[in-house]
């Protein structure tokens, strides 16, 4: 507790401890965004390549954990493998580990011999696409709405500036309807936003300026550029 400088008392700072479950939080949020990140950066064969690599490890923690000769739990470190390449990769990252996955457990671990490993091998492959599809889903909602959020912050930074520019600053649609008005121009013009927004912009200009003012615009609606337009009243 330390005091205020400016009033002498003690003022008391209070901190908002960090939790496990938002630690937690945090890192797996930092993950997604850093997987979506090298996603988009990565070339083609970069679903394949994390595909066989989660399979290699899926089949080498099977060994270390059950060893090679049981066939009991024959899907249990597959399952895992296949949600991390689907988090890592993508939605073709996780199709490939699904594939690799199927193929060592048919080839190396337990051919399916009877209806009910078929079965049993039918129904990983559907679980694990329901799986890489859901994963998939949820990356992609999450960068959308990361997207949003540094879409708002820009725009917010952008009207802050705006907002507290000393210059007159005014936005319209091309049919000449106000649509933002700063502090600025209510000081130049004696105006307020609330008294302008919504209002045509022709009532500010001065009536032998009116017919400028459509010819600007009509020449904005159509493509052409504008340059700098100064009117001496």
């Amino acid at each position: 507790m330390a005091p205020d400088e400016r009033s002498g008392c003690p003022v008391s700072a209070i901190e908002e401890p960090s939790t496990p479950d938002s630690a937690w939080a945090q890192a797996i949020s930092a993950f997604l965004v850093r997987a979506a990140s090298w996603r988009s950066q990565a070339p083609w064969w970069s679903g394949l390549a994390i595909g066989a690599l989660a399979a290699g490890v899926g089949a080498l923690a099977r060994l270390a954990l059950l060893g090679e000769s049981t066939t009991k739990l024959v899907y249990l470190t597959f399952f895992p493998v296949v949600i991390i390449a689907g988090l890592a990769g993508g939605l073709s990252g996780g199709t490939f580990a699904t594939i690799f996955c199927s193929l060592l457990v048919y080839v190396v671990f337990d051919p399916p011999t009877n209806v009910t490993e078929w079965l049993g091998l039918a129904v990983f492959v559907t679980s694990s696409a329901f799986i890489v599809s859901v994963t998939e889903m949820l990356l992609r909602t999450r960068s959308c709405a990361l997207t949003a959020e540094a879409t708002h912050a820009i725009l917010a930074r952008l009207s802050a500036i705006v907002e507290d520019s000393s210059d007159a600053i005014i936005s319209k649609t091309l049919d000449g309807t106000v649509t933002s008005w700063n502090a600025a121009a209510t000081h130049l013009f004696g105006l307020s936003a609330e008294e302008m927004i919504g209002q045509p912009i022709t009532r500010i200009i001065p009536p032998e300026f009116v017919e400028d003012e459509s010819m600007i615009l009509a020449r904005i609606r159509v493509g052409q550029a504008i340059e700098q337009y100064e009117t001496c009243v």
